[in-house]
């Protein structure tokens, strides 16, 4: 240290620390005997030339290093960051982006065993599906669903082909005896006759939402000839979350026309609040419309919320 201080011809006790340091630091590159080796941004090291020299910032007095190169030009510390920064996106670049089958890849060239480590990776442009899976490791667990499903296809063509016997004729005309509504007719509270409406439709508007009763369709063929008397007739109770709507004076079946029902629809809860004062009902070529006046104007999905 003292020779490098004589050779600058400076007084220990006017340096700074920081010049100090600087100073040790030539003195200890220049004693080395072996070069330094810094891996450059070309991929190449440092071999000759001269050692590494602290050189002071006029700035803030602070060392900063400098590698010079063979060719006599000087490689800062920040330029040699930024080298390697850029070798290491370059060889990224050069491996492409990691997708699924990549990854795979990979893996299987870690564990050293498996197939996808012999495949290249344009052979695997995707996953594969559960199906080729499948085929690929259980190859008979695939060719016994095959069997199957081989099996199955022939019993329904037999099926088809073979004429109905006497039970499915059977089955085939009281099916077809059936009325819509399948629900019985049971006794209320007051020893009226109940009978559930199982089919409506359900209409939505802006501002409006619209239930309807197709009487002939939806109960049963010819019910519409009993609706004499609408006024009397039909009873609705509206309120913000539910609606209910009962006809009277209408036969349970096509049937037992001489047995009267009060066919009912519960409707609750509604998909949303409405305003029960503004209901309006009418019938019209046997059908019954009800048309309930939103609270908060919206698309309705469906007539009520849990369905």
């Amino acid at each position: 240290l003292c020779i490098a201080m004589a050779s600058a011809g400076k007084n220990l006790k006017s340096l700074s620390p920081d010049e100090i340091a600087a100073l040790a630091c030539q003195e200890y590159q220049a004693k080395r005997e072996t070069p330094i080796v810094f891996p450059l941004a070309g991929g190449y090291a440092a071999t000759a030339g001269p050692p590494p020299v602290a050189v002071m910032s006029a700035a803030d007095s602070v060392p900063s290093f400098s590698l010079a190169e063979p060719g006599g030009a000087t490689l800062s510390r920040e330029e040699l960051l930024v080298g390697l920064a850029k070798e290491e996106e370059s060889k990224k670049a050069a491996k492409g982006p990691m997708n699924a089958s990549e990854y795979r890849r990979r893996q299987e060239l870690a564990s050293g065993a498996g197939d996808l480590a012999e495949a290249p990776v344009e052979s695997q442009a995707g996953p594969l599906s559960y199906d080729e899976l499948l085929k690929k490791y259980y190859p008979h667990h695939t060719e016994a669903d095959e069997d199957g499903k081989a099996a199955a296809a022939e019993k329904k063509r037999l099926a088809a082909e073979a004429p109905p016997t006497p039970e499915e004729l059977q089955r085939l005309e009281v099916l077809k005896a059936m009325e819509r509504s399948q629900m019985p007719a049971v006794p209320d509270v007051s020893g009226i006759l109940a009978k559930t409406i199982e089919h409506y439709t359900f209409a939505d508007a802006e501002d409006v939402a619209s239930f309807s009763i197709n009487l002939d369709k939806d109960l049963f063929e010819g019910a519409a000839n009993f609706m004499q008397a609408p006024s009397t007739q039909v009873r609705i109770d509206c309120k913000a979350t539910s609606l209910e709507i009962r006809l009277q004076g209408i036969p349970v079946s096509q049937q037992q026309q001489d047995v009267m029902a009060e066919w009912k629809l519960m409707l609750t809860p509604l998909f949303a609040r409405v305003e029960p004062s503004m209901t309006v009902q009418k019938v019209k070529g046997g059908k019954l419309t009800v048309k309930l006046a939103k609270s908060k104007i919206g698309p309705w999905k469906k007539g009520v919320k849990y369905s």
